[in-house]
């Protein structure tokens, strides 16, 4: 893989870190003047947030520590 499509990968891995961040502490300062029953159906989505861009991040890394030259595309989801 080139530079150019790692460097892509890297923004688009930047882009989606930010957006789930950004997601995330919107939901966050919804939780502080939520009823039960929404803290109960924002937790579960936060923690799915969370865990997709956590594996992202992961699926990169590994990726990139096997071989940084042939870096492929972390995977979908």
């Amino acid at each position: 893989m080139t530079t150019t499509n790692q460097t892509e990968l890297l923004e688009r891995l930047t882009h989606d870190v930010r957006s789930k961040c950004s997601s995330l502490k919107s939901a966050a300062e919804l939780l502080q003047q939520a009823s039960p029953e929404e803290i109960r159906e924002l937790l579960p989505l936060m923690t799915e947030a969370a865990r997709n861009m956590s594996q992202k991040i992961a699926d990169y890394e590994k990726n990139w520590n096997n071989n940084p030259s042939i870096c492929k595309e972390p995977s979908q989801g």
